[in-house]
Parts: structure tokens; C-alpha cells; sequence
């Protein structure tokens, strides 16, 4: 291969040198003046320019950022046109919900959904220590992503067992939570997940905070509709 010679590289429009200073405040009267103008900005830059960094994005969103249009949810209607109307839009967004995070799944992009601010999440029976991580950290979908459905399941067992066994009342962190594994959950479910499902909206039925009924019927009705269990309707609990 040939040597490329080191030669200067030739003007396409050569330029003669300006008589004076090159004022780049006025604007160019010729045409002449105007390459000169360009010409001299094109020397005062640097031989290599290093673009600056592009802005870090977020991307490890919270989940609950995700459940803003659904949480604090609006209570449900209490006449039956209204309440079907409800119970429709609430499903939607919930489908809407697991639509996105099916879509990071998809990715395959874990790594990405790294988040240092927390430390990682407990065993599943370290029950002590999810009563702290949901009652004091949002449901991270760096942190929800990495969990396996056996995982999942467990987690919504404790929840079953504080509501249900302890009778803890569902407060709205709880209520985030269970929403955010939901959302993560299967939709094809065994008998047991069914009957841990199950226990979930017995307990959640009978939430004492005002501030989490309305999340406690949201619960209640993707369990029923979105997991199958219309019976539950028909139950009258929500």
C-alpha cells in the first residue's frame, strides 16, 4: 500500500491573509471577509474536541413511579354501572403495568437496573427484615426485576401472613408492595399461590387505614378479575 504523503491538505477556497485583525463582531460585507471570518474561528479550536459526557439517565425507575396513576388509587364507585367502569380501568392499568415490565425483562438488561443507594433485599425468610424493606423503601424495579417467582411467591406469603394470621392492618407502603409483585407475579398460578392470593384479599379486606381502602379494593379486584377469582366478586368484597 502506497504511503500517503504528509502533505498539507489543499484549500478548496484559498484564502489570503487579511490585511487587519478579523473582526468577528460586524457581519462580513464580502464574501471574501465572511471565509476569512470562518476561517479564523475554525483556527482558534482545539486540534481534538472531547465531547462532554451525555447526562446519566435513570435508568432504574421506581416501580412505584410506575403505580403513580394507580396509588393512592381512587375509591370504587358505589353504583354497579360506575363500579364495572372501575374495575375495567383499574385491570388496564394494572396490564399496562406488567406490559412495561415484561418489556425490561425482554431486554435481558439486568445489569442496567443496578442501584447502589440500597443494600440488596432480605432472604425471603428473613421476615423481620421485609417488614423494614416495606415499610421504609419503595418497590425498586432494580430490586423487584431480580426476583424469581419462587421468590415472589414467598414474598406474598409474608404479606398474606401479616394481614391475614397477624392481623396487621394493609397499610399503603404494603399496599405498593403488593401491587409492584403482582405486577411481576405469573399470571399462571398454582393452587397454592392461588389460596395465598386468596388470603390476601381476606386480609385486605379488612384494612383499618382509610388512607389504603381504596389500594386495599384495587388488590381485591386484579386478584379477582386479573388472577381469576371472580368469586370473590360475587362475595361482595369489593
Amino acid at each position: 500500500m502506497a504511503a500517503i504523503p504528509d502533505e498539507a491538505p489543499v484549500q478548496v477556497l484559498p484564502v489570503g491573509k487579511a490585511s487587519g485583525p478579523v473582526d468577528l463582531t460586524a457581519p462580513a460585507s464580502t464574501a471574501l471577509e465572511y471565509l476569512r471570518q470562518v476561517r479564523h474561528e475554525a483556527q482558534q479550536l482545539p486540534a481534538v474536541v472531547v465531547a462532554p459526557p451525555a447526562p446519566k439517565s435513570d435508568t432504574s425507575p421506581p416501580l412505584c413511579e410506575h403505580l403513580a396513576r394507580s396509588f393512592p388509587p381512587t375509591a370504587a364507585p358505589g353504583a354497579l354501572g360506575r363500579l364495572e367502569k372501575w374495575r375495567h380501568e383499574t385491570v388496564t392499568k394494572f396490564e399496562a403495568t406488567r406490559r412495561r415490565v415484561r418489556r425490561w425483562v425482554a431486554r435481558g438488561d439486568l445489569d442496567a437496573l443496578e442501584d447502589n443507594q440500597f443494600p440488596p433485599l432480605p432472604a425471603t425468610t428473613d421476615i423481620d427484615g421485609w417488614k423494614e424493606v416495606v415499610s421504609s423503601r419503595a418497590p425498586f424495579l432494580s430490586s423487584v426485576l431480580r426476583l424469581r417467582q419462587q421468590e415472589i411467591r414467598a414474598i406474598l406469603k409474608l404479606h398474606r401472613r401479616w394481614l391475614e394470621d397477624d392481623g396487621v392492618p394493609l397499610s399503603p407502603a404494603q399496599a405498593r408492595w403488593i401491587y409492584a409483585l403482582l405486577g411481576c407475579l405469573d399470571r399462571l398460578i398454582d393452587a397454592e399461590t392461588t389460596a395465598c392470593l386468596r388470603g390476601l384479599c381476606r386480609g385486605t379486606a379488612l384494612a383499618a387505614d382509610p388512607a389504603a381502602s381504596a389500594a386495599a379494593q384495587v388488590i381485591l379486584t386484579l386478584v379477582a378479575v386479573y388472577f381469576g377469582q371472580h368469586d370473590l366478586l360475587d362475595a361482595g368484597l369489593v
